[in-house]
């Protein structure tokens, strides 16, 4: 007989994110390893309960799939420039409501967590949760959806976030220098953005989904090239 496995639970109400990484890569392989989803215990206070809803996104997060326009080296996944204000990007020829409306992962999750790292890779610059927002620009607890993702994503590295570092200061002015004439006006007025941080990766090259449940997705970033469709 299996011995019951408990994982603690923070107080948080949503259950998407609540667990610290230890647990969930715990979980990850107790559920490789064989263990049986409904000798999973998940100890909550003073409350145990058996295939919660922790155990059962952890599950989907292993056995499906991203949605083609996120997933790296696919034709569909497009080569969008996460540096260009919010209605030039939104004017790319990919982004039909269409394109847009599609889930951004099989089976349908609610709520993910997304990371973007430095520009050498070598720490994190940004996490942060994405769901489903309506037409409306409101949380409604629908499936979140290719839109989501981009528009998360978007709106994270488009945020400022001051610095007085050199390299940062040059990206900022390029990034500024390729801008239309009345745009550059309001940007100049600005300090710098996240974006920026990133000293010129700044082309969306598709998300990495971890194996592990509940670690981040990580968004990969290339350097823009004369090639990139924009």
């Amino acid at each position: 007989m299996v011995t019951p496995k408990f994982l603690p639970l923070s107080h948080s109400p949503h259950l998407p994110r609540p667990l610290p990484a230890s647990s969930y890569l715990a979980l990850g392989n107790q559920i490789r390893n064989g263990l049986h989803l409904a000798d999973i215990r998940v100890h909550h206070g003073n409350h145990v309960s058996f295939k919660s809803e922790v155990v059962e996104i952890a599950e989907k997060r292993m056995s499906g799939r991203l949605a083609a326009a996120l997933t790296p080296h696919d034709p569909k996944c497009p080569k969008l420039d996460f540096s260009l204000p919010s209605s030039t990007f939104r004017d790319h020829k990919n982004l039909t409501r269409e394109f847009l409306d599609v889930p951004a992962h099989t089976p349908t999750l609610h709520e993910v967590e997304i990371r973007i790292l430095s520009a050498d890779d070598l720490r994190g610059l940004c996490v942060f949760p994405v769901e489903h927002r309506n037409r409306e620009g409101r949380r409604d607890g629908g499936a979140v959806t290719v839109g989501d993702v981009l528009t998360a994503i978007h709106r994270a590295l488009r945020e400022q976030y001051p610095s007085t570092d050199q390299d940062v200061l040059r990206a900022r002015s390029r990034r500024i220098s390729a801008l239309p004439p009345s745009a550059q006006r309001e940007e100049h007025a600005l300090g710098p953005r996240r974006i920026d941080h990133l000293l010129g990766k700044v082309i969306f090259n598709g998300i990495v989904v971890p194996d592990e449940p509940y670690t981040p997705w990580e968004v990969t970033l290339q350097y823009r090239s004369k090639t990139s469709s924009l």
